[in-house]
């Protein structure tokens, strides 16, 4: 609400940076270096606003409080997490892990859909957003079980096979997927994903249950 006459006086280089908004044409100084705001979708502007340093780690930490195990994380392990995780990019239709490759890469989903498959599924997994995969082989050593692709554009957080390794090392996470296991394996997977009770329930959900 500056009065128009105010900034009709400011020097030249500032009115020539300046827009003016909610002010009737014949109200405006025409004589001024002052630009008047013309109103339209096609006309909305754009400030190149550069980013504050601290905007990449809050949407890392916006995706980890999702993540159910690292609510039992202590802090020093959270604040490790930035030093070791690495971001990735995949478009659609684009290969994330091929069946029978080496296990060496733990990935969490910040946005998008992974798809899970292999001939043993009678059904294709689909994971998204806050959803982890890769940490299997990783902790048994063996090859990749399935094939993953992105079902759209996916943007990953990922650790590398030493980093998550010692990432988990000694929490109750570690125990959990141990766990998983000893119980986790295609069969179960289509018992559940035939089942009427099961059917309300996500694919991550599910993957809990084996």
């Amino acid at each position: 609400h500056t009065p128009v006459t105010y900034l009709a006086s400011l020097e030249p280089s500032i009115q020539k940076r300046t827009t003016v908004y909610h002010i009737a044409t014949k109200d405006f100084p025409s004589d001024s270096d002052l630009t008047l705001a013309t109103f339209g979708i096609e006309k909305t502007k754009y400030f190149d606003i550069p980013r504050p340093a601290y905007e990449a780690s809050y949407l890392v930490l916006d995706v980890l409080k999702h993540l159910d195990f690292f609510a039992s994380l202590p802090v020093e392990k959270i604040q490790s997490f930035f030093t070791l995780y690495r971001e990735a990019h995949f478009t659609a239709g684009e290969t994330i892990i091929s069946e029978g490759s080496a296990g060496d890469t733990f990935y969490i989903v910040a946005s998008g859909n992974v798809e899970i498959h292999n001939d043993l599924l009678n059904t294709e997994k689909r994971l998204g957003e806050y959803e982890y995969f890769g940490e299997i082989a990783l902790l048994t050593g063996q090859l990749r079980a399935a094939n993953i692709t992105a079902v759209n554009d996916v943007t990953l957080f990922s650790l590398g096979r030493p980093e998550f390794l010692s990432f988990i090392a000694g929490t109750e996470f570690e125990l959990t997927l141990r766990r998983l296991l000893e119980n986790r394996n295609e069969e179960t997977w289509n018992v559940l994903s035939a089942s009427e009770l099961t059917q309300p329930l996500t694919n991550y959900q599910k993957s809990w249950l084996e």
